[in-house]
């Protein structure tokens, strides 16, 4: 995977001529946006090209990666506003002051960590109290690891064997929560089929929140609060 495509992955995968990849994208930017209200500071970890963080309507939006070339991206990037900054920044060691953000959202993100825990609790301090972290990844107690085992097979895409060091389900991720001390408001599935063409969509819609209702869908959401 040249560097390239590796910066603007989830801008491709946005306007994607593959269905199933572009519907996903689009779903979680439109889910992730309806939470994005009127506040003073909001952080993206592992804000990848930015489409999240683009939808931001607070005072000081911030996106943090790890990789250089990716921020360096983003700051050339006319596209975003004048209040939106960028930052290299390690997720098990962000560097922002205690009590600082009234919404963080990481997505996609601590499935490659390490040590996870560090990244929740370093949320939870730089959390300010009644502030949300809002979380996905994909959800090993459904179809994910057979799609995942598939989807790396495919010319340019991610190698998700060497890059998803940690599998979680929804007992697992419960538990990380409770350990931190953050109080988890809801957790649930979604996307628990591939719609496979447009025509597709209204006819499987049902049958996907039907199966995401029992937990069953390959991608856990999160919404946790600090009290």
């Amino acid at each position: 995977m040249n560097s390239e495509y590796y910066i603007d992955y989830e801008g491709l995968a946005y306007n994607s001529k593959i269905f199933p990849q572009k519907y996903y994208h689009r779903e979680r930017v439109k889910r992730f946006s309806k939470y994005i209200h009127k506040g003073k500071y909001f952080l993206d970890i592992g804000c990848g090209s930015g489409l999240i963080l683009s939808k931001s309507k607070s005072k000081i939006s911030i996106g943090t990666d790890i990789d250089k070339k990716t921020i360096k991206s983003n700051i050339l990037n006319k596209f975003f506003k004048k209040n939106t900054f960028f930052v290299i920044c390690d997720a098990q060691k962000l560097c922002f002051k205690p009590n600082l953000f009234d919404l963080i959202v990481c997505t996609h993100v601590i499935e490659h960590l390490e040590k996870p825990g560090e990244m929740i609790d370093d949320c939870k301090r730089i959390l300010r109290s009644g502030g949300y972290l809002l979380l996905e990844t994909p959800n090993y107690y459904s179809f994910w690891p057979i799609i995942e085992s598939l989807w790396s097979l495919l010319p340019r895409s991610r190698n998700y064997f060497k890059h998803h060091l940690r599998h979680f389900t929804i007992n697992k991720i419960k538990q990380l929560i409770y350990d931190s001390g953050l109080k988890l408001e809801n957790i649930s599935t979604f996307q628990s089929i591939l719609m496979i063409n447009e025509k597709m969509v209204d006819i499987f819609r049902g049958l996907d929140n039907f199966i995401s209702s029992k937990n069953l869908g390959m991608k856990l959401f999160l919404k946790i609060r600090k009290i």
